[in-house]
């Protein structure tokens, strides 16, 4: 126990000294986070946890994890204006009792994000104040896997509050599995590999999710998704970003920011889809880029 303290005490000391992480004072935090003692700050996060050793390990993780996710997606630091709340329990049973008694629409979910904002912001996204919870697993890999996809989404969703489904998910699937190197970078937008073996099997398979009815879905819809959509959207984002070469990539940021400004995203973005990734197909439209996206798919290694 004292080397622990003695460990836990040098965490603190280098975050204080680096300027990334700082006390947060708990008396300003709504009453729902009473029940959990540690409370720390970064600069873009306010971090509530059960555990303090984790806390202070994942506070520095989600800050380096937060700049290269929003330089790698063209996003400003100051996509986000509000830092954002994590709520870190330190078991599962904590969570699910939270979960069952606040909030039961994201029941058997590992974890869920909800936002909140004042009438007059309603429509800056950059002012919205958003909450992520979950549990701290035994595997901290798995937790910031977690963490990772829902700070993905607020990412994504400051800049376009409503993204269509496939590209919300795909984005959140690319940037999960970030990792840290022995060096202490942030290695975003890795091939997911869960997802490359589900799509590479269902394309041997014969039962890849169609791209039109990917790219068409509803949120309805995604709602119902199987594990195979979300790794399908996940295939899609990666090869618009990734494909020919990376030489897709500025239609995929042009396809972001049409969503993020266009009106008619709320029906899914299908005008921006149409006449920014549409005409990747060439005279094959749909049926062609779909054939190109699944060949891309094909001839990725697993490692």
């Amino acid at each position: 126990m004292p080397a622990l303290r003695a460990a836990l005490a040098v965490l603190v000391a280098t975050g204080l000294s680096a300027g990334w992480l700082r006390p947060c004072a708990s008396q300003d935090d709504p009453p729902a986070r009473a029940g959990l003692s540690v409370h720390l700050e970064t600069r873009h996060f306010r971090l509530h946890a059960d555990l303090p050793g984790p806390s202070v390990a994942c506070a520095g993780e989600l800050e380096k994890f937060f700049l290269k996710a929003a330089a790698s997606l063209s996003l400003p630091a100051t996509v986000t204006l509000r830092p954002i709340h994590v709520h870190l329990f330190g078991s599962r049973s904590a969570f699910d009792a939270v979960v069952e008694a606040s909030y039961p629409e994201y029941r058997g979910r590992p974890a869920f994000m909800v936002f909140r904002h004042e009438p007059a912001a309603a429509a800056d996204a950059s002012r919205w104040e958003w909450s992520i919870a979950t549990w701290c697993r035994d595997n901290p890999a798995e937790t910031r896997r977690e963490l990772y996809h829902e700070v993905t989404h607020i990412l994504l969703r400051a800049r376009a509050p409503r993204p269509p489904p496939w590209l919300d998910e795909g984005v959140a699937e690319c940037f999960e599995t970030a990792c840290v190197s022995a060096a202490g970078e942030v290695l975003c937008d890795e091939a997911n590999e869960l997802d490359l073996a589900a799509v590479q099997d269902a394309i041997q398979a014969g039962r890849m999710v169609p791209l039109r009815a990917l790219v068409t879905a509803t949120p309805a819809e995604a709602a119902r998704w199987t594990d195979l959509h979300y790794a399908a959207a996940w295939s899609f984002v990666h090869f618009l970003r990734h494909g020919r070469g990376g030489g897709l990539r500025h239609l995929f940021d042009l396809f972001v920011e049409a969503v993020s400004t266009d009106p008619a995203a709320a029906d899914g973005g299908a005008a921006a889809f149409a006449k920014h990734l549409l005409p990747l197909g060439g005279a094959g439209g749909a049926t062609a880029l779909q054939g190109e996206w699944l060949e891309y798919l094909k001839g990725l290694g697993r490692r």
